[in-house]
């Protein structure tokens, strides 16, 4: 046990022992911020994150191999990207671009629609397939890492992955809700908007009836902004809600977009600090990997001739074009490209536990500022879904182990400071 800290009950107690870093900055909020790369690294979420990107990749190279998708989805990640990046590379000279307005509108309608319809006109199939499962494994995932960052951040408690994956499973479905809820209400006003568009402005004469009414569509249109600008904003703490508060979709959905609202200041400069950290992770790991695996085919293939040393640098053939091997040496070409394959997994891997271990971390210290709630405060199975109260049957649970316990216990002298206490 930690000196100073009680990680079962998550209360202060008093231990003999120095005081650690930890103790000094427990009560401090920004400090708080920097726990999110260890959460991370904690090797149970590694795993889990494996086990993500694994599946996912699966699925997404058998989809492709069915479907030939691979160009499109590469067109819409670009075509998703590129609005956003314009808008960030304009914004610090807004105010003397008349055109920024439109680009920042560019962007959330390529994230929410453009890229969507797209995907969905060019590759039915492959969307069908893929979406549905990509989503169910992201929700599964994501609350597993953030219910396991939560216990290690706030009770000190290492959950096996097993568990946690298990904890994902059962709260996929809320997870999958407060991860659509505001995407769902942004594609309806597009469609209200859209249908009021065909009929009061495709026709004449009725156009006229569309230009008075088009204080509407404007109403619609800021309405859909602020609601997809608050899901970029709050995306990363919604399956976080779901894990910590055990409660619905709805909930996390209105407890994040209520501390957007009452602190966006605060969340804005938490979630910069996090992404800050994000940046710094994804270049020391860039270059750890990178470099460990250019000095491992460099060593490797210097002693091994040219086609040992094209076997054991596999990611050739992706910057050359070179032909193909042939006999053995193919089969060790195959055997090289799927260890550095894993090493790449492993990588991305890290970097999906950070986004959620980042997520959670801001979740909890957005709650704790809003509403003066520890992040020692957690659901667990027994209470109340969406509070800290139990409920009827885990309070019965508790006394009746309470009542085993002390039965046991009652046959036992007392210990010498039970004694002095009672005197």
């Amino acid at each position: 046990m930690e000196p100073g800290w009680d990680r079962g009950r998550g209360g202060r107690v008093e231990t003999i022992g120095s005081i650690g870093l930890r103790d000094l900055t427990s009560e401090l909020v920004w400090p708080a911020l920097f726990r999110a790369v260890p959460l991370a690294l904690q090797p149970s979420r590694v795993i889990v994150s494996f086990l993500f990107v694994a599946f996912t990749g699966s699925w997404l190279t058998l989809v492709g191999s069915v479907t030939g998708a691979g160009s499109s989805v590469a067109h819409a990640w670009s075509r998703a990207r590129e609005p956003w990046l314009h808008a960030w590379g304009a914004a610090p000279t807004a105010l003397s671009q008349p055109d920024w307005m439109r680009t920042a509108g560019a962007a959330i309608w390529e994230l929410f629609v453009g890229v969507p319809v797209m995907m969905i006109r060019e590759e039915p199939l492959a969307v069908l397939l893929a979406a549905p499962v990509l989503a169910l494994l992201w929700c599964v995932a994501g609350a597993a890492l953030a219910r396991m960052s939560a216990e290690d951040m706030a009770k000190g408690i290492l959950t096996p992955w097993p568990r946690g994956v298990a904890f994902g499973l059962a709260r996929a479905r809320s997870s999958l809700g407060a991860l659509l809820a505001m995407p769902m209400v942004v594609w309806l006003i597009v469609a209200v908007l859209a249908a009021g568009g065909w009929v009061l402005l495709r026709w004449p004469v009725l156009n006229l009836g569309g230009g008075v009414l088009y204080g509407l569509t404007l109403a619609g249109g800021l309405l859909a902004a602020t609601v997809g600008t608050a899901f970029v904003l709050t995306h990363a703490m919604l399956i976080p809600a779901v894990s910590c508060e055990g409660t619905d979709a709805m909930d996390a959905v209105q407890r994040c977009f209520a501390y957007l609202v009452n602190r966006p200041g605060r969340l804005v400069a938490y979630a910069l600090v996090l992404l800050a950290q994000g940046v710094l992770l994804h270049a020391a790991l860039s270059w750890i990997v990178g470099g460990g695996a250019y000095l491992a085919a460099a060593a490797a293939g210097a002693w091994a001739g040219p086609r040992g040393s094209e076997a054991a640098d596999p990611l050739r053939l992706l910057v050359t074009n070179a032909p193909a091997a042939e006999g053995t040496f193919a089969a060790t070409t195959w055997l090289t490209h799927a260890w550095t394959t894993a090493l790449a997994m492993v990588f991305m891997s890290v970097l999906v536990s950070f986004y959620h271990a980042a997520g959670t971390v801001l979740y909890l210290l957005m709650r704790r500022v809003n509403d003066g709630q520890e992040p020692s405060d957690l659901w667990f199975p027994g209470m109340i879904e969406g509070t800290m109260a139990e409920s009827l049957r885990g309070t019965g649970e508790r006394l009746t182990t309470e009542g085993n316990s002390g039965t046991t216990a009652s046959a036992q002298s007392p210990a010498p400071d039970e004694i002095e206490d009672r005197a």
